[in-house]
């Protein structure tokens, strides 16, 4: 992901695309917050490098949204929609980790729904990508976000499934214990 995300940034600044660079953006914040979500599992474990990477997000984020509403340009104007959904999508994910950066969750396996759901998330923006390039008999919005409306509630099932089974697990040791 950083990879792709490196060659998205470059390809935007070489041709001047301010919506690949903000997607790209987000994208890999999605996945390098659920690689670092690993990291914070211990004591001080959140760095200045994770409030950069939130901060620049926050920022990316609201320039999407900002730029979809104002439209100023032909790319904004076909996309507006999608870029509106991916800012606010940003901002709510950055804004949660800044949140909890400064309020640890008491659950100890935050971490861990944490990783999870930031590598899912940037599954997500992986088929996107491969959607938007090859699904072309798509309408371009519909390219850009089906795989954010089907792979948003599948993640929050999973979470809610892993939740009640951890809380059941923690019960039954309890019980046994």
């Amino acid at each position: 992901m950083a990879t792709v995300a490196l060659t998205a940034v470059l390809l935007a600044v070489w041709r001047p695309n301010y919506f690949l660079l903000m997607v790209a953006m987000f994208s890999f914040y999605l996945a390098f917050s659920g690689y670092r979500a690993l990291y914070h599992k211990r004591p001080g474990g959140v760095g200045a490098l994770d409030w950069m990477a939130t901060l620049a997000t926050l920022i990316a984020s609201a320039g999407l949204a900002v730029f979809g509403l104002v439209r100023p340009s032909p790319v904004w104007q076909r996309l507006g929609v999608v870029a509106i959904v991916f800012g606010v999508i940003g901002a709510i994910v950055a804004g949660r980790h800044a949140w909890h950066f400064v309020r640890p969750s008491a659950d100890v396996r935050a971490w861990w729904f944490d990783h999870m759901i930031g590598m899912l998330a940037s599954y997500i923006a992986t088929v996107t990508a491969f959607s938007v390039v090859n699904f072309t008999f798509l309408p371009p919005v519909a390219r850009w976000l089906w795989p954010t409306l089907v792979g948003t509630p599948l993640v929050a099932i999973w979470v809610s499934y892993h939740r009640g089974r951890f809380k059941r697990r923690a019960t039954a040791a309890t019980a046994i214990g």
